[in-house]
């Protein structure tokens, strides 16, 4: 009996869908603590400077995290303490791909004074192994230390790349 093309479809979408049902998208259920580093390569090549950062995270369905950055480079030097709380979904095989969106709020010290920042944030995460993580992530801040130069705040964007632990 020869097998027609219609035929070969089917067979090819009954193996390969139980295959593709374990890559769907999906909300969060894992729960994890990750530590991570950051740099933004952006502005650490346009200042000629490193800007980095540590943090600290709570990922189930929704993540909280905490960081610290610092750019001594830039004039009056840069630090900034911001909290970021989301939505975590995933996807792939066991869970290896995480996808986070959020607000980010806290502070920003130039020199000695703090300026109130907030904004939003969006990031990927890709788990190497079960405790090696690599990430991208992208964020949108109203940065209100820009009055240290005698402008108005401003919207900034950032990019940040991350390696992390997960605990």
């Amino acid at each position: 009996m020869p097998i027609s093309r219609s035929n070969i479809v089917y067979l090819v979408l009954l193996i390969t869908a139980p295959l593709f049902a374990q890559n769907q998208f999906r909300l969060n259920k894992i729960k994890s603590f990750n530590v991570g580093v950051v740099v933004d390569p952006n502005a650490s090549i346009k200042e000629k400077g490193l800007n980095r950062g540590i943090e600290v995270e709570y990922v189930k369905q929704i993540y909280t995290r905490i960081s610290y950055t610092s750019f001594p480079t830039l004039t009056y030097g840069y630090t900034d303490l911001t909290g970021a709380s989301g939505v975590n979904f995933t996807s792939g095989r066991h869970n290896r791909i995480r996808y986070y969106t959020g607000g980010r709020f806290g502070y920003i010290q130039r020199s000695t004074t703090k300026y109130p920042t907030v904004g939003l944030e969006a990031g990927i995460d890709y788990k190497i192994n079960s405790f090696l993580l690599v990430g991208v992530r992208a964020t949108n801040d109203k940065r209100n230390d820009f009055k240290i130069y005698r402008t108005t705040p401003e919207m900034r964007q950032s990019g940040f790349i991350k390696v992390g632990l997960t605990l």
